[in-house]
């Protein structure tokens, strides 16, 4: 916005933004992790737990994201967007990044397996079992799910945090750090997938950082994002309906 007031453009605007809009979600996410945990492994959430956590992020915190970048940054969601861009090239880059997402966990599973035992995390089974037995939940997770919550929310808070702290420290090596910094935050968001979910979820959180970074478009991430997580969704289905998880 070009009437921004200086103390909107101040570093320590940006740090609340991202202490006020940010914190409480990682926050909700931890308790969430450990509610989740009960005596006989991962707890699924039902249809109704699905669609308020759905309703809970996206509307209410994703609301609350909007709100501190308009009125406490004032900035518009286009002004995170930081390169020019189109589109067309928009939708093909998000293809392009959610097949670089598939690479780059292939392969951080294979360096795995050659020092730790791969298995897929009890968490991720137990979804994969759930959502085979229940077409309307695998309805809404391979839609509003993966699309509004994974892809749009998700990223929409990783582009709301890189772009405030990078106003703060704006140094190119300065902004690597960020980057890193948010990436492990990301992967420490799913500590229920276990060590390894949360290393390659950090990756995963990399790459999209990356990107944003070098490309500066959110709508490819979004689109990534999304498309990576249907990926793996479907494979999970497939699997459990198979009995080979």
């Amino acid at each position: 916005m070009a009437n921004r007031q200086p103390w909107q453009k101040h570093p320590l605007t940006q740090l609340a933004a991202v202490l006020f809009g940010i914190v409480p979600i990682y926050v909700l996410v931890t308790w969430s992790n450990f509610a989740s945990q009960s005596a006989d492994g991962f707890a699924m959430p039902d249809l109704t737990g699905t669609v308020f956590n759905l309703v809970l992020l996206v509307g209410g915190f994703g609301g609350l994201l909007i709100l501190l970048l308009y009125l406490l940054c004032g900035q518009r969601l286009a002004d995170l967007d930081l390169k020019p861009g189109a589109i067309l090239t928009d939708i093909i880059d998000g293809g392009w990044l959610a097949l670089l997402l598939v690479i780059s966990q292939m392969a951080f599973l294979l360096l795995m397996s050659a020092y730790f035992q791969v298995d897929t995390p009890a968490a991720n089974a137990a979804i994969a079992h759930e959502l085979a037995a229940d077409p309307l939940l695998k309805l809404i997770w391979l839609g509003p799910v993966v699309w509004l919550q994974a892809g749009l929310f998700e990223e929409f808070t990783r582009v709301f945090t890189l772009s405030r702290l990078w106003q703060v420290w704006p140094g190119r090596g300065e902004r690597y750090l960020v980057l890193i910094g948010s990436a492990l935050l990301f992967g420490l968001g799913h500590l229920y997938q276990g060590p390894l979910g949360v290393a390659g979820t950090a990756l995963i959180g990399l790459v999209l950082g990356w990107h944003y970074l070098a490309r500066g478009r959110v709508i490819p991430l979004i689109i990534g994002h999304a498309l990576y997580d249907t990926a793996v969704l479907l494979i999970m289905i497939s699997a459990a309906d198979s009995g080979l998880l």
